[in-house]
This record gives C-alpha cells, sequence and structure tokens, in this order.
C-alpha cells in the first residue's frame, strides 16, 4: 500500500541522533516552554514555538495527543490573529496529522491569504492532497516546488506520488536524490533517517531485501533508538526466514514501543515459529490498542482497525463498517479502497467489492498484495480474464505473498478453466494483512 503522506514539516529539528534523546528533550523544553506561557497567555511568538515543538514531537512519538496539543497552541494564535500565516499552517498541519484533511484544507485555503512564503502554503496543499489520496492535485504541488529548485523535501515528496502510483524505479530514482540534497543541505538527523528507512521500505517492497537490509541497517547506524529502521530490520529478516532473528529484535522493539503494528508483524513471526499461542495473544492486543484508539476518536488508526478485523478472531461485519467509514469520512486513497474491497469480499459482496477494488486499482499502484487482493475478487465475480492477468501478476512479482494469500492465489490460477464459479472467501489468515 502506499507510503503514509509527509503531513509533518521536515524542518529543523533537535540535532541528536538518538531520537529517544530527541523526544526526552522535547519533553523538557516543553515543559518550560508552557510553564512561561502560563505568566503570559497573550504571547504569540511562544504559543507559535510551542505549537511548532508539539508537531515535531508527533513525528517521533505518533501520538494523537501532541497533534491535539499542537492545534490547541495554534488555533488560540489564530484566535488571536486572524491574519497570523505561520499559525494557520501550524494549525492545517496539526489537523492533518489527526486526518481531519477537511478542516485542514480550509486552514490551508486560509493561509495562502496571510503567508509570505507561499512555497510552505504549496507544500501544505500538497501533503494533504496526497493523504486523501488526490495524486494529481499533490503532483501538481510538488511539482511547483520542484520548479523551485531540488530540494530533500520537494524530492522526496515527488518520489512517494510515483511510489503510490506504481512507477517505482522513478520512485526510487527520485528518493535517492531527495537523500544526497538532504546531505549537502545541512539536514535535521530526523530526516536523514527518514530517507534510509524510506529508501529501505522501497527496496523492501520491491523484494530486494540484501539492499533494504543494508538501508535498515544505515537508518539504525545514525539513530539507534529508530522504531521504523528497527521494525524494517525485523521485517527483512522474517521474508528471508531467519524467524529467530526476526522474532528477537521484535520483542525488543515492542517492550520499547508497544504499536499495533509492530505487535501485529510480531504475531506473524510467532506463529511462523509454532508458537501459536503467544501469536494469538500479539493479535489480540494489536486489535485492542486500535479499537481503544478508535474509540477515543483517533482517525488515524480507522484503516489499520479494519484490517486488523479482518484476522483471525476478527468481525467481518465490523471491518466494512469501519473501511466504508474511512472512505467516506476520511480519505479515498488506494489503501483505503483496497481495505474496503477485501471486507467486501469476506462479506459476500463480490459485485461492490469489484467496484472499490477497480477504485484502488484506478492509482496504477503496483502492490503485489493489491493485484492478489483484485484477482481474488475478479474471480468470485466471474471475471476470469482480469483475474488471471491480477493473479499471475502477484505470483510472479518479486515481493513474496502473504503464505494464505499465496495459496489462495495459486489454487485459483490452477482452476482457470472454472473461474466462473463464485469463490467462497477464504477464512482470513494471519498473513492476510498489509504487507509491511
Amino acid at each position: 500500500m502506499p507510503p503514509v503522506a509527509m503531513v509533518e514539516p521536515l524542518g529543523p529539528g533537535f540535532m541528536v541522533a538518538d531520537s529517544q534523546e530527541r523526544l526526552r528533550r522535547m519533553g523538557a523544553a516543553l515543559i518550560l516552554a508552557e510553564a512561561r506561557l502560563g505568566k503570559n497567555h497573550f504571547d504569540i511568538e511562544l504559543r507559535r514555538t510551542i505549537g511548532t515543538l508539539y508537531l515535531r514531537k508527533a513525528r517521533l512519538s505518533e501520538d494523537a495527543a501532541d497533534y491535539r496539543a499542537a492545534e490547541k497552541q495554534f488555533r488560540a494564535v489564530v484566535s488571536l490573529d486572524g491574519t497570523d500565516g505561520p499559525a494557520r499552517i501550524g494549525l492545517a498541519r496539526a489537523l492533518a496529522g489527526r486526518y481531519r484533511f477537511g478542516e485542514a484544507l480550509v486552514q490551508a485555503r486560509e493561509a495562502a491569504v496571510y503567508s509570505d512564503r507561499p512555497q510552505n502554503v504549496i507544500e501544505l496543499l500538497g501533503d494533504i492532497h496526497f493523504a486523501v489520496g488526490n495524486y494529481l492535485e499533490a503532483a501538481t504541488a510538488y511539482r511547483r516546488l520542484l520548479a523551485d529548485g531540488n530540494s530533500l523535501g520537494s524530492l522526496a515528496r515527488m518520489a512517494l506520488v510515483h511510489e503510490a502510483r506504481g512507477r517505482d524505479e522513478r520512485a526510487e530514482v527520485m528518493l535517492t536524490q531527495a537523500c544526497q540534497a538532504g546531505r549537502s543541505q545541512n539536514p535535521d538527523v530526523a530526516d536523514l533517517v527518514w530517507c534510509a528507512v524510506a529508501r529501505g521500505q522501497l527496496a523492501l517492497s520491491r523484494g530486494r531485501l540484501a539492499q533494504a537490509e543494508r538501508r535498515f541497517a544505515r537508518a539504525l547506524a545514525i539513530d539507534p533508538s529508530s522504531a521504523e529502521a528497527a521494525w524494517g530490520k525485523a521485517r527483512v529478516s522474517l521474508r528471508q526466514g531467519r524467524h529467530e532473528a526476526a522474532e528477537r529484535d521484535l520483542l525488543a522493539l515492542t517492550q520499547r514501543f508497544l504499536r499495533p503494528r509492530f505487535l501485529e508483524t510480531l504475531a506473524v513471526v510467532l506463529d511462523a515459529v509454532g508458537k501459536n499461542e503467544a501469536a494469538a495473544s500479539a493479535r489480540k492486543l494489536a486489535r485492542e490498542k486500535l479499537a481503544a484508539q478508535f474509540d477515543a476518536g483517533n482517525r488515524r488508526v480507522i484503516g489499520a482497525y479494519a484490517e486488523s478485523l479482518l484476522l483471525p478472531d476478527g468481525d467481518a461485519r465490523l471491518a466494512l463498517k469501519t473501511a466504508r467509514r474511512e472512505v467516506e469520512q476520511v480519505r479515498h486513497d488506494t489503501e483505503a479502497y483496497a481495505t474496503l474491497a477485501w471486507a467486501l469480499y469476506h462479506r459476500q459482496r463480490f459485485d461492490d467489492a469489484l467496484s472499490a477494488i477497480e477504485r484502488a486499482l484506478a492509482s496504477g499502484s503496483s502492490n503485489p498484495l493489491l493485484a492478489a487482493r483484485a484477482g481474488i475478487i475478479y474471480a468470485a465475480a466471474g471475471r476470469r480474464a482480469q483475474a488471471q492477468t491480477y493473479l499471475t501478476r502477484a505470483l510472479v512479482a518479486p515481493t513474496a505473498l502473504p503464505p494464505a494469500l499465496a495459496r489462495q492465489a495459486t489454487a485459483l490460477v490452477g482452476q482457470a478453466a472454472d473461474q466462473r464459479k463464485r469463490i467462497e472467501p477464504e477464512q482470513p489468515g494471519i498473513e492476510d494483512s498489509p504487507p509491511s
């Protein structure tokens, strides 16, 4: 599935290699700044600084509370001075970080009226459009940024659009250029780590495991506490069949960061080594954490929660309701439509699933999991030619499919003469979650 949009700024931060230490320093700085604010609630510059710090903290913590805190400060500035362009940009980024994209667009357009830095507004509008799934609008904005010169931010953003649209070679080239530009432009350490991880993710998605391993290792060499780099390294080990190494790294990672996607990957590893009860416990904990965040109104987890409900012991009915909510209220990108299509398939609503999967395929994404799901849905809808095309594409891709999905795809290819028969959904397996 396409990467998460870079809705947080790539600007300067705390020049400390270790992300945990940066979080600690940001927390300490925020305590001091908020104490100062308590003595003067009308200090606009201080509020803007606090809001920016919370945005940078959210980039590392992935905590919705940090986005809410940033939103609070920027809203206060806007209420004191409605013409403050930087505050409106900050408010839009905080809202986008909470996946409140409609409100973020309103603030971004207001910022365009008052900001004296139009490139910041163009960047912001592109990020919001990308996150929502408006890839053409995002690309238009990012080309305007590139017209003013190549930078880490502009090149990386354009690379993400190419990846989302299935142009992996162009994405690789532009991401490499972005990282080279970043190293020559006195970057934030966090940006260097982001570059290495993003290149590792792209290599992993293309099945280039040795290359992915080197890139994640580079990220960890810069920041030994990088959760994303450690997760990437463990997923490479999993794909290489080095289950013991993957289990060791994921257990260490989940002790530091109890994030649902880390737990779900750990569950896959534990099942692979026969520790099925432990795997079930990890999946249950991941789903409980997602459910708690979903119930608390965290829109960032809606898609992940819907996918988790399609795993063993899940609830396909609730998964469909949740996936539909994401498409209708939050975003309509490739990932959202792919999840909706898969939920519809498991509810045996094959015609509706076909409509949704075709919306997902419209982006041009080359993701093998998307192709496999598309092939299975086409087969269930009796569309034999399209089923054969997508199933074959998925099975020959360098990226290995999850075992349960690969078995189903292989069986359907072998039954090409009987594709008119509607296929009943197989019980979703642990491996049917989106590729990590």
